[in-house]
């Protein structure tokens, strides 16, 4: 089965119960996830401004996903942002590190700024983390839920139980709609 390159969008980031997961995947061989350093720079800010996180705070949580991989994160994709439409050109910077890194999904909550008529003409779609964490456990349920045990059997302080953290993710993904994880 191809491995799909999944570039993770800031707002992915302030959510770390998600972000575990994801980064899970990536760990797990399942997915190779990607982000650029404007990306980190955005998450910083909103984990700090949005989350209520100190700089050390997220400059230690950031400390250790940078270096899990170099090819990680997504490097040229400056010289593409102008000539990228969308509807917040502050997204612009997303969707061209997601062509550059030749991206098959953009996790995003932020939907509404990668319409899929803007999008139809590249290879990658936009996805809410609910339908990708959905798709993935249609696609290779046996390595998803390897990649929650190993999620849960990490927790330690506190100690954490499947159905806690699936609930977590649940109320993290979901923003209030029913999601495969209520199954």
């Amino acid at each position: 089965m191809t491995k799909l390159v999944v570039l993770l969008d800031a707002n992915i980031f302030p959510a770390v119960w998600l972000l575990d997961i994801m980064l899970t995947l990536d760990e797990r061989q399942v997915i190779d996830a990607v982000w650029s350093e404007r990306i980190l720079e955005e998450a910083r800010r909103a984990l700090i401004e949005r989350r209520g996180r100190t700089p050390e705070q997220v400059d230690r949580l950031l400390s250790f996903i940078t270096p899990m991989n170099p090819t990680h994160c997504v490097y040229g994709w400056s010289r593409l942002e102008s000539a990228i439409e969308l509807p917040d050109p502050d997204d612009r910077h997303v969707l061209a590190a997601a062509l550059v890194a030749d991206a098959d999904y953009i996790v995003t909550y932020n939907l509404k700024d990668f319409p899929d008529a803007d999008l139809a003409r590249y290879a990658v779609k936009a996805v809410h983390p609910d339908e990708f964490l959905s798709a993935m456990l249609e696609r290779d349920q046996e390595s998803i839920m390897n990649a929650m045990h190993a999620v849960v059997a990490s927790k330690d302080n506190p100690p954490r139980t499947m159905s806690e953290e699936l609930e977590h993710l649940r109320r993290c993904v979901s923003m209030g709609s029913p999601t495969v994880w209520s199954r």
